[in-house]
């Protein structure tokens, strides 16, 4: 069975996991937003699951950067 995904995430990555060639970072860490973008728990994700959001630009002011990802309606 498959689990139920949050509607929105916020996707963190620090400055030394960042690769500038491939525009991505080797590890990130995922928090579950709330209707209003605040940014709660953290929670785990697999390639699998993350690759089911739709990824954007968010405000975060951290060391390293951020996205923030929607759930998208995937066909069944």
């Amino acid at each position: 069975m498959k689990r139920k995904l949050p509607a929105t995430v916020l996707a963190r990555w620090r400055a030394e996991d960042w690769d500038d060639e491939t525009m991505t970072a080797s590890r990130y860490t995922y928090f579950i937003q709330d209707e209003d973008g605040y940014t709660g728990e953290q929670t785990d994700l697999t390639e699998a699951e993350a690759a089911q959001y739709s990824w954007g630009r968010c405000e975060d002011n951290l060391t390293g950067g951020s996205q923030c990802g929607e759930l998208r309606e995937v066909a069944k």
